[in-house]
């Protein structure tokens, strides 16, 4: 069963969320599909054999289930068992590039051919080679607090990327911010003065409309490795700036996994939105979200 939600303000904006519901009965239910925790490993001289774990999957009826692991992102590997609950696979010490992020999506399926499917990652660097990680994000601070997940509407506001390259030989490391949803938004690109090893790492954005805006951000070292967060925030028209303008306490970005995380049968999608005026280059695909 689709229930959709739509709710209309004095001004005519409008907001809609959609929620799948399943009436399950005896012998019907789904099962959940578990991939394990992100895992991040440091390649060395010899092979690395990584190790999936889908075994924690339950289904309430418990029914016997099939398993499906593919590799969706990621410089490519062989699994031994893709249809086990717990495959390996192996990246050779003599391949010129390992570091990277690794990504699985893992579909389990139970005797009356119910499915869920859930994905995980790999992050793998070497001693030479240093996956640059988005680390925190940064709002401009609010009175009364609370600006984690709230900007204020109408008002110019900055959000900063904490980027960590600890480890790697120094590339020049740059943010690209794209808008996936949400009220369409004039947003451009700036760099922090102080830290020259970055470029792009603050979106100022001017929201018109209040609602709920997602961007994708993704950090690049000019290597194809790929690092990709979701970031979802709010335009608030009750909220008031701050008069310190410095950025309060950032928020601690989640694990680096895909855009389609996870297919768990009782998630609300995402609203899809106008597209934005922006300045500046899009992100690359693939990516994680951050739920707030």
């Amino acid at each position: 069963y689709e229930i959709r939600l739509t709710v209309k303000d004095s001004e005519g904006h409008t907001d809609t969320r959609v929620m799948t519901v399943y009436a399950e009965g005896a012998g019907t239910h789904h099962p959940v599909a578990k991939a394990g925790a992100i895992q991040k490993l440091v390649a060395g001289a010899s092979d690395l054999s990584v190790h999936l774990e889908g075994s924690q999957t339950t289904d309430a009826d418990g029914d016997a289930l099939t398993y499906l692991w593919t590799q969706i992102e990621g410089p490519a590997v062989e699994l031994d068992h893709p249809s086990s609950a717990a495959p390996t696979f192996v990246i050779p010490a003599s391949r010129p590039r390992r570091a990277g992020v690794y990504r699985f999506r893992l579909e389990v399926t139970d005797a009356f051919g119910f499915t869920n499917a859930t994905t995980t990652a790999v992050l793998v660097n070497t001693a030479g080679e240093h996956v640059p990680e988005l680390k925190t994000f940064s709002f401009p601070p609010l009175v009364g607090g609370g600006a984690n997940n709230r900007i204020v509407l109408g008002k110019e506001a900055r959000i900063a990327v904490q980027v960590d390259a600890s480890g790697d030989s120094g590339e020049k490391l740059r943010v690209f911010w794209t808008q996936v949803s949400g009220p369409a938004a004039l947003f451009r690109f700036d760099s922090a003065s102080a830290d020259d090893s970055v470029d792009n790492e603050i979106l100022v954005i001017q929201a018109k409309q209040v609602g709920a805006y997602t961007f994708k951000v993704y950090v690049d070292d000019g290597k194809p490795r790929g690092w990709e967060q979701e970031l979802r925030f709010n335009a608030d028209a009750l909220a008031v700036p701050a008069e310190n303008s410095t950025p309060e306490s950032a928020t601690t970005i989640a694990e680096p996994i895909s855009t389609t995380a996870s297919s768990n049968n009782n998630e609300t999608p995402a609203i899809p939105g106008a597209a934005a005026k922006a300045q500046g280059a899009a992100s690359a695909g693939g990516g994680c979200f951050l739920n707030f």
